[in-house]
């Protein structure tokens, strides 16, 4: 980057561990690099914090706001699922004086990017129909109300119905989330199944019911089609590999850094324009049906069974080493409730864990100031910088007090949320290899900072009731001495 200061650019979503989402950030990361900018990714919300009236914390969005940034990507398509298009438009209202993309959904003055994703569904549900004669369909559709998942599900039915204009499909809301697709294809089954295709609007959802038929023997695919949306990494390793619609992912993300790049003035207008393709496509695998193709199919169809495998197995040992580590970090700082042997702890777990940058920032929960900052915990490489009990003051707006460093061009931010407490957030650089682990992390850090910050509020408690019970002697030991002269 050279002595250019770098523009800052906030990366806008709901998780960063789940796969939609991550490979749109990576594929802007990629496209980020040939430009002098930072990328900071906000993680918008959690299913743990919910509120009262049952609506998702707003905190990072909320701090993102409060940050100096030069350009924003927003996910909208998957904020949809958790927040209203009011609410969203909301935020984006707080971003009005720098560059916005959307990504999914369209709002007046923001530039939107958005899959071509009309026929896919289409091609899919005629693959069923005609090839594998399928006529007894469960759609899994995501939340009620979300646009694309409204989109794909209206699409297959316009298409089934042209198809088959005596079929009855059953549509079922599973949220896109894996383990809600489980337990409403238990349901089903347990009730009266009768189905012989399930088609999910996306693919973790195709997965939670893969598994929930596979254990009642309803074996994928020789009793039941399953088919998902999304070509997310695990569609190609899934038993059956999964049959789906692939999305353009991570184009998305370049094409939104490419727009920024062109409004900041980053890049040439022939460098514009260079991600033309958003359409989305058909990928047959085995889930559907398609299974049977001679000697040499079954041979290849081995050696790919034999490649999913391995994979299989190497995600499941960086599974056990991810945890390990982990348990690791968890084990150590809870052995202490002292802050500054807790961040202590923290800082050398995230070394094994090969994470380059880390800090830990604490705002002022007494005043509920939000705009004003204390650094307590700073990871750069192999140096660790505690500053406890009352940590280094700043201004939000920077992140950190000098600044994020340069020497890095992505970041990932957590919000430290206890309840409806707003703490602070953890920062650091998206090196660990498992996407799970930084919402771990960030959970771990609350519970310990909070535990530890709760025992300081009780020994200075019990340092002021002392200090009350000694003076209190002190005077009754003095008016005894009065009494007795």
């Amino acid at each position: 980057m050279g002595s250019t200061v770098p523009k800052r650019i906030g990366f806008l979503a709901t998780q960063f561990d789940e796969y939609y989402q991550n490979l749109v950030f990576h594929g802007a990361l990629e496209e980020a690099r040939r430009y002098p900018v930072q990328l900071i990714f906000y993680e918008g919300s959690n299913s743990d914090t919910l509120n009262k009236a049952g609506a998702l914390d707003d905190t990072a969005f909320s701090l993102a706001a409060k940050t100096q940034l030069d350009g924003l990507i927003v996910m909208t398509n998957t904020m949809g699922s958790s927040f209203s298009r009011e609410r969203i438009a909301g935020y984006l209202a707080s971003f009005s004086h720098i560059p916005i993309v959307s990504i999914g959904l369209s709002f007046d003055n923001v530039y939107t990017l958005s899959p071509h994703a009309s026929g896919g569904m289409s091609q899919l549900t005629s693959h069923l129909v005609e090839v594998h004669k399928r006529r007894h369909f469960l759609f899994l559709a995501g939340p009620q109300g979300h646009p694309e998942s409204e989109a794909r599900k209206r699409e297959f039915l316009d298409t089934l119905s042209e198809l088959l204009p005596e079929a009855k499909p059953t549509v079922v809301y599973a949220d896109f989330l894996e383990e809600k697709a489980y337990e409403r294809t238990l349901s089903a089954i347990e009730g009266t199944w009768d189905f012989d295709a399930v088609v999910a609007a996306n693919d973790q959802m195709a997965f939670g019911s893969i598994r929930a038929l596979e254990e009642y023997g309803l074996h994928v695919p020789s009793r039941v089609s399953v088919t998902g949306f999304d070509d997310i990494p695990y569609s190609v390793l899934s038993i059956p590999a999964l049959t789906t619609i692939h999305q353009p992912t991570t184009e998305l993300g370049r094409r939104a850094i490419e727009y920024l790049a062109s409004e900041l003035e980053l890049g040439t207008a022939d460098e514009v324009s260079r991600f033309t393709d958003l359409t989305t496509s058909f990928v047959i695998r085995q889930s559907c049906g398609c299974m049977n193709g001679g000697a040499e199919y079954a041979e290849s169809t081995v050696d790919q069974l034999q490649g999913r495998l391995r994979n299989l197995f190497s995600l499941q040992v960086s599974e056990r080493s991810r945890s390990g580590f982990l348990r690791r970090i968890e084990a150590a700082v809870v052995r202490t409730f002292k802050l500054e042997e807790l961040l202590y702890e923290l800082a050398n777990g995230l070394k094994r864990l090969g994470i380059r940058f880390a800090a830990v920032v604490m705002v002022d929960m007494h005043k509920k100031n939000t705009s004003q900052a204390s650094l307590f915990m700073r990871l750069d490489g192999d140096a660790v910088h505690i500053q406890t009990p009352n940590g280094q003051q700043f201004s939000t707006r920077a992140l950190l007090p000098q600044g994020l460093p340069g020497d890095f061009q992505a970041y990932v931010c957590e919000p430290l949320q206890f309840g409806s407490e707003q703490m602070g957030y953890f920062i650091c650089t998206p090196d660990a290899k498992d996407m799970h682990v930084y919402a771990t992390l960030r959970d771990l850090i609350t519970t310990s900072v909070k535990g530890a910050l709760i025992m300081s509020l009780e020994k200075d408690r019990e340092l002021t009731l002392q200090r009350e019970v000694n003076k209190r002697t002190m005077e009754l030991m003095a008016a005894n001495k009065q009494l007795k002269k």
